[in-house]
């Protein structure tokens, strides 16, 4: 994955450096909160197939990319962005509700996204108004001509606006624009309609729009004035953005942009998005992680692993929760100098409560499985030692009057990088005491040990008591 992204970033700095398509911008931007950077943009509408501008040739090397200070970033950026990020939709559509976020101007017909779709979504990545061309035109009284909307509303965009903004603002090819465009069509997301008059325009089916209710916060930023390289975290702020408590993180993302001058007015661009995070992209966190840590070692790559919040990358399907709630902690689960990683995904439900485990093995930070998590809320026990308590009701009715109290005692050890659970029995005692009936064994000597021992609890830290006490408090939970 290292040298996917590295290869991107590479490609993506030599078509920078061209010009990209542009004339090439200066090293400051007016900070307004438009998309269009500078003055508004005219009315007149592009002719179709007018090509993207020449590349200008760079006449010196480009400057050196430099770490900025977020705060700083222009307005006009964040305002582009946060309408990037908030509806633009990868796959452009899912049946299960489930979007990525990859997009990549150097292959934007790969089945990834379809740029194209978000664009002429209901929810706009992008606000027309910003660009040269027509605004596009809803229709809700019914009658659609094409008959592929639900609700008999859709919309028509004006073609050439629409493909300028992908050639200039998307840096679609025209290879690949064709080829989203037939993808549109197979899909039935828009349609490509020529007029009588030898115009063409796009056909969107719509149904209603309504508010993404998702915030924005970059964390790390670069720039040589005219390009960017940015990471930020999105949240899902549910029906009240003001109620800060109330966010939860949906996912990290790394985006590359530029400020483009075409026709001497400033638009911002973007070239790549994507989950995929670089290595030099860190996240400092106040009392905690600051970056330039050593990963070489157990400490110091769990460090890196939390804090930089790579962890929401990795796990099971399930997923993870509230930030807020998510708790972490190390544990000895077998018999190696390593401890485990156990970070609780801070679900409530009882099939959903669950403790990713991770562990530290040549050099990286591995996730070896999963564990149910304080199970049937008996708290202070990790994964390692998850209680289900039973009592007669629950038990077949022969078995009531001979076991009013069952404690089922699942351990779990990490071998080979995989969690290994086995099941004990406990009859009349409780956790600490009791005679135990093994019902799985294993010939995993140190496994079947754990199992004998009394279930130690543990202690964790949420991300807020790690930021404000350091990773060294996590670390000495241990002791």
């Amino acid at each position: 994955m290292k040298k996917r992204i590295a290869a991107l970033l590479v490609s993506a700095c030599l078509l920078l450096a061209s010009g990209c398509a542009s004339e090439a911008g200066p090293s400051s931007l007016p900070s307004d909160s438009s998309a269009a950077v500078s003055d508004s943009a005219p009315s007149e509408t592009p002719e179709a197939g007018t090509p993207s501008p020449s590349p200008t040739p760079a006449a010196t090397p480009a400057p050196a990319m430099e770490n900025v200070e977020v705060s700083a970033l222009p307005e006009s950026l964040t305002a582009f962005f946060n309408q990037f990020s908030g509806f633009f939709k990868s796959p452009s559509y899912s049946p299960e509700g489930n979007y990525g976020k990859e997009y990549n101007a150097q292959s934007a017909s790969d089945g990834t996204s379809n740029i194209l779709a978000s664009i002429l979504a209901e929810g706009s990545c992008v606000v027309f108004s910003e660009y040269p061309g027509v605004m596009p035109e809803q229709h809700w009284g019914g009658g659609d001509p094409v008959g592929w909307s639900y609700s008999g509303a859709y919309a028509i965009y004006d073609g050439p606006t629409v493909d300028w903004i992908a050639r200039n603002i998307f840096n679609v090819t025209e290879d690949d624009l064709a080829a989203l465009i037939q993808q549109g069509e197979d899909e039935q997301w828009f349609l490509r309609q020529e007029e009588a008059d030898g115009s063409y325009t796009y056909y969107v089916p719509i149904g209603g729009i309504g508010d993404t209710f998702k915030a924005q916060e970059f964390f790390w930023a670069q720039s040589d004035g005219t390009h960017y390289r940015l990471a930020y975290h999105q949240y899902s702020t549910v029906a009240d953005p003001s109620d800060r408590s109330q966010w939860t993180l949906e996912g990290t993302y790394y985006t590359e942009m530029e400020d483009k001058v075409l026709e001497g007015k400033h638009y911002w661009s973007m070239h790549l998005h994507t989950a995929e995070i670089p290595e030099d992209a860190q996240q400092p966190v106040e009392g905690g992680y600051s970056g330039g840590i050593d990963t070489g070692t157990w400490q110091g790559a769990y460090q890196e692993f939390v804090m930089s919040q790579q962890f929401l990358q990795e796990g099971d399907s399930r997923g993870y929760g509230d930030l807020k709630v998510i708790s972490f902690g190390l544990y000895h689960m077998n018999e190696d100098d390593v401890p485990e990683l156990i970070i609780y995904n801070g679900f409530n439900g009882r099939d959903l409560r669950q403790n990713y485990i991770f562990t530290y093995h040549n050099g990286q930070v591995v996730y070896c499985g999963n564990t149910l998590a304080e199970a049937y809320g008996i708290e202070g026990y990790p994964g390692l030692f998850s209680t289900v308590t039973m009592t007669g009701a629950y038990l077949e009715a022969e078995y009531v009057e001979t076991y009013r109290d069952v404690t089922y005692l699942n351990f779990s050890s990490v071998v080979d990088n995989q969690v290994k659970t086995q099941r004990v029995s406990i009859i009349g005692g409780t956790i600490e005491a009791g005679e135990r009936v093994i019902i799985y064994t294993t010939e995993d000597e140190a496994l079947y040990a754990a199992s004998q021992g009394t279930a130690e609890k543990y202690q964790t830290m949420t991300m807020a008591e790690l930021e404000s006490q350091g990773w060294d408090a996590l670390e000495a939970l241990l002791e």
